[in-house]
């Protein structure tokens, strides 16, 4: 004969594994039933009655087709979000490097214009004053 301890060591373990078994709201009001019987009888106190029915109904949640089909959409929401935060980084990558590209240009012009067009225009008039802007400018001047 199994002492009142041992009774509800086993009521305790056979209840956990048979939470599992929840798929569905009748078998959670069934479990409930359950429940409020071995807490009744002493075996489990109301702590572990509530702690088992909530595992009960959210392993019942877990398993039903539209909670199932939920899931499935949020997580190919969430690849897709996820796709479109690697485009954009990408994008701004690109943006960025144009940004330091035409900044690079920016400079070179700059240096240029400072060192090329006054040389050119002494060069095309001895002196005499070009309005040619270009690198061709030896064609307009006449320089080549």
């Amino acid at each position: 004969m199994l002492s009142k301890e041992m009774a509800s060591c086993h009521i305790v373990a056979s209840l956990e594994k048979s939470r599992e078994l929840c798929t569905g709201s009748e078998e959670v009001a069934d479990f409930k039933l359950i429940l409020e019987k071995a807490e009744s009888d002493g075996h489990i106190d109301r702590g572990q009655m509530l702690c088992l029915d909530n595992k009960a109904e959210r392993h019942a949640v877990f398993n039903e087709q539209c909670f199932l089909k939920l899931m499935e959409a949020i997580k190919s929401n969430t690849a897709r979000i996820e796709g479109l935060e690697a485009n954009v980084e990408a994008i701004n990558n690109s943006v960025n490097a144009i940004r330091k590209g035409l900044k690079h240009k920016m400079k070179v012009d700059q240096w240029r214009a400072f060192l090329v067009l006054p040389s050119m225009q002494y060069l095309s008039g001895w002196g005499e004053y070009c309005d040619c802007n270009s690198l061709s400018i030896g064609f307009h001047c006449g320089l080549w």
